[in-house]
């Protein structure tokens, strides 16, 4: 619990210290989950299929910010 709260913490004064309201605004929607990959936007029938145009693995918002291959 103690982590955690250090954690919050940090992270908090990050965002706050971003001055891009833009680059601010993505951070907090990828911190809310609210970033559509492939993986979402199959389930919403907005695309035809759910891989990365990169790796040909399935998009999902993790492999979206850096952890994909």
């Amino acid at each position: 619990p103690g982590q955690n709260s250090d954690n919050c913490l940090r992270l908090g004064k990050i965002i706050n210290s971003l001055t891009n309201s833009k680059l601010k605004s993505i951070v907090l929607r990828c911190l809310h989950g609210d970033v559509y990959s492939k993986e979402r936007m199959l389930r919403f029938g907005m695309v035809t299929d759910n891989l990365c145009v990169r790796c040909h693995q399935i998009e999902t918002t993790q492999q979206m910010l850096g952890n994909g291959r």
